[in-house]
């Protein structure tokens, strides 16, 4: 199955991404990832709900049980290259999720 990006409609900004046909499998193990990738800081979540945040404040929302997994833009990334930023993002994910399969 593959995975897309998908502006969230309810983001009033369009700093929010879905990423949609995420397995619960392939969202455990992203989350494995994330937590060992020094590039993603964990910040404060609600019950379930992991955030991770970049040094350039883009921000990671999971939640493992679902394989939920969404992409908010940073502030600071104009308008028009929001998608393009959650896209490079995604790219990473797609990296970090690959290496963590291979050494798992």
């Amino acid at each position: 199955m593959s995975v897309t990006l998908a502006r969230e409609l309810a983001c009033a900004r369009s700093r929010l991404f879905g990423l949609r046909g995420v397995t619960i499998e392939q969202g455990r193990i992203l989350l494995g990832a994330l937590e060992a990738c020094p590039r993603w800081r964990e910040r404060p979540g609600i019950g379930e709900l992991r955030i991770f945040r970049s040094a350039a404040g883009h921000e990671v929302l999971l939640v493992p049980s679902t394989g939920r997994v969404q992409i908010r833009v940073a502030y600071v990334v104009p308008p028009i290259e929001r998608f393009d930023a959650a896209a490079g993002v995604l790219v990473e994910l797609a990296r970090l999720g690959r290496a963590a399969r291979r050494a798992g």
